[in-house]
């Protein structure tokens, strides 16, 4: 589930939440709280080339549900373009191979996903 923080009650120890939660059609604005016992507020995320060439236009980033469907749907032409009739087997390895650059939470888990996917 994702949420939206809308408050911090420090006293009691907990945090005020909104999410939107949809079914068919209709759509409703559900709140809720949620205790803590130590509290983390992180603010601003952005994703960081560390100013490198060439990263920002030739990578996929996966900071968003779309971004995750647009990786997912490359995977699968890398796959379907392996496939294709007549080419060599280098042609064939290029087409397959796929680098993970970064190895925070993200990225590490891509890549068990990806050994999992090739098995």
């Amino acid at each position: 589930m994702e949420a939206t923080c809308t408050g911090i009650d420090l006293e009691n120890r907990e945090i005020d939440c909104r999410f939107v939660e949809c079914e068919g059609t209709s759509c409703e604005i559900n709140e809720f709280k949620l205790g803590y016992d130590h509290l983390v507020v992180a603010v601003g995320a952005a994703t960081n080339t560390f100013g490198i060439p060439g990263v920002r236009e030739h990578c996929n980033f996966l900071k968003q549900v779309e971004d995750a469907a647009q990786l997912r749907r490359g995977i699968g032409n890398c796959f379907e373009r392996a496939n294709l009739p007549g080419l060599l087997d280098s042609e064939r390895v290029a087409a397959l191979t796929f680098a993970i650059i970064g190895a925070g939470p993200t990225g590490r888990v891509l890549r068990v996903s990806e050994g999992a996917m090739l098995a």
